[in-house]
């Protein structure tokens, strides 16, 4: 509960030093959406221009290299609030970090949102149509739900709030510096791609 708390705090924190208020629903201020709201109001709709407001802000402060540095190399940690602890402390980290904390930020503005993963595809094979994915182009980064407004569908005397009539966009907002950190290969490159291909060649 403790990590929880600070977690709630941090995120909140960060979002007023950018300049971001949290959303109000009625008189309180809306935390986490899976929480029931008060029969008196539902949680805010926010247009696609309050949407990429707030998207701008938090790429802006994502992107300034004096603020946040994207890195492979970090030392584990115990803590309990570990995204607030990257946005305060260490502001360094991976994909994993920068989308995590896009997504907890954003649900803090009361904006839907879900983590993904997959891969970045920017090195292109020797064919027309080919494309080279390697372990190191692993990706994580947002999807937005957005443009939506939120109907309570209710569930006997529970209230379920949900969003309806917007679209998935996706949000990347890990600097763009990772792409060539990942364009970099060993001198042995070429010779191991060779011989991956030419194995597969012999199991086919």
């Amino acid at each position: 509960i403790a990590g929880i708390k600070a977690e709630e705090e941090g995120l909140e924190n960060f979002l007023e030093e950018i300049g971001l208020c949290l959303p109000e629903v009625g008189q309180h201020p809306t935390r986490a959406l899976a929480r029931k709201v008060g029969r008196e109001g539902g949680p805010p709709d926010l247009t696609i221009e309050k949407f990429r407001e707030i998207e701008a802000k938090i790429a802006l402060i994502f992107s300034d290299i004096d603020q946040f540095e994207y890195s492979l190399f970090l030392v584990g940690t115990d803590r309990n609030a570990p995204i607030t602890e990257f946005l305060k402390i260490d502001r360094k980290g991976h994909c994993e970090y920068f989308s995590g904390a896009t997504a907890m930020l954003m649900r803090r503005m009361g904006i839907p949102c879900r983590y993904a993963v997959g891969y970045s595809l920017h090195e292109r094979g020797s064919g027309e149509r080919e494309w080279i994915l390697r372990g190191q182009h692993a990706h994580a980064w947002v999807e937005a739900y957005v443009g939506g407004t939120w109907v309570n569908e209710r569930n006997g005397d529970v209230d379920v709030w949900r969003c309806r009539g917007g679209k998935w966009v996706d949000v990347d907002l890990t600097p763009p510096a990772w792409v060539n950190i990942h364009k970099s290969h060993p001198w042995y490159q070429g010779v191991y791609d060779w011989f991956q291909g030419f194995r597969t060649g012999l199991e086919l």
